[in-house]
């Protein structure tokens, strides 16, 4: 497979440290911050090559992308 890395990243959680996991549950907890309202976009695993394309372009409205096994 072949692609060009622009825009695109993999982040993970586990640098985090335990105050900044204790802030975040106090945030979503409390109703300040809904997760599900950062994507733009829900696909399958197998729709990998359209959340590429979606990344990639320039269209302000797509922020993240969640893929879904």
């Amino acid at each position: 497979m072949h692609f060009v890395a622009r825009q695109f990243s993999i982040g993970t959680a586990f640098g985090a440290s335990s105050g900044a996991w204790s802030y975040a549950v106090s945030v979503f907890s409390a109703g300040r911050l809904a997760p599900l309202e950062l994507l733009a976009h829900e696909l399958g695993i197998d729709e990998f090559e359209r959340a590429m394309e979606l990344t990639g372009g320039r269209d302000p409205r797509v922020g993240r992308v969640l893929l879904r096994p």
